[in-house]
């Protein structure tokens, strides 16, 4: 059992890894993998698989190919990347979006990023100005799909209507507008 949670902390820090990356690279993790199945059945050799990781530039330890082993390979030891593309690429999408569209997908789009991402007033380096575009994003859109008005939920803690709040009033508003859908980390990364 032991063995079996220390896999899956490792496949999650992987997944989440994986995943970062991508929202840098602004690319879906199939085209990686494409090249390596030949026989278009979404199936590559485990080498196969850390060569593609390599071209995304993440480099793939023992322990997480073991729990990539345990989590995705078939009976004849291929790794079956599809479910694990799928996992990966819901930092993007939610798959099957078109059949549902009018469904609240809102806390499904982006994973949350958890933990503290920056310290606030210090200048965003590369990373970090990818994220703050990714929940950017994020926020746009849940805004465009709830019909919000940004201003209207800081307008109250802006008393002397010079357009700036504090960062705890700036977290408070943000956590009103999106009723949980942005978590404290992205808040405390804008």
């Amino acid at each position: 059992l032991c063995n079996t949670f220390e896999q899956a902390s490792t496949l999650g820090a992987f997944e989440t890894r994986v995943e970062r990356r991508l929202l840098q690279l602004r690319g879906r993790i199939e085209e990686f993998f494409k090249d390596y199945d030949v026989h278009h059945n979404k199936k590559i050799s485990p080498n196969q698989f850390v060569r593609a990781c390599d071209l995304m530039g993440i480099r793939v330890s023992e322990r997480e190919m073991d729990a990539i082993k345990e989590a995705y390979a078939t009976e004849t030891g291929e790794i079956n990347y599809q479910p694990f593309a799928d996992r990966v690429n819901q930092v993007f999408t939610v798959k099957h979006l078109e059949g549902d569209p009018d469904a609240d997908h809102d806390g499904t789009l982006d994973p949350p990023i958890s933990g503290p991402l920056h310290t606030y007033g210090q200048p965003l380096d590369a990373d970090e100005e990818l994220m703050c575009s990714a929940v950017l994003k994020k926020c746009e859109r849940i805004a465009k799909t709830r019909g919000l008005i940004f201003k209207a939920f800081f307008l109250d803690h802006d008393r002397s209507k010079n357009g700036f709040v504090t960062p705890t009033q700036f977290a408070r508003a943000m956590e009103v507008c999106f009723r949980g859908a942005v978590s404290q980390g992205e808040v405390a990364l804008l």
